[in-house]
């Protein structure tokens, strides 16, 4: 990533200078900041979703099959899952 202000000292147009980048590493400081603050919000992103795949895992077990036992659809009574 490269930034180039307008109101950089020596600023050219992007894709101009080594690298492409603008002219002798103007922006520098500020793709920095810019890949800084993506990685610090894709961290704390990354720490939510292992949190949640650990302590949501054993709650998310796949339940097992029991066949019913009767043969007769009963609509008025309640569904039971688990135990």
């Amino acid at each position: 990533v490269a930034v180039v202000a307008a109101t950089s000292p020596g600023a050219t147009s992007p894709g101009t200078g080594p690298g492409g980048g603008g002219s002798g590493g103007a922006g520098v400081a500020e793709a920095a900041e810019i890949a800084t603050r993506v990685l610090v919000v894709l961290g704390v992103a990354y720490d939510g979703a292992e949190t949640l795949l650990r302590e949501w895992s054993p709650s998310l077990a796949e339940s097992t099959w029991r066949a019913p036992t009767e043969n007769v659809t009963r609509y008025g009574a309640s569904t039971r899952i688990g135990r």
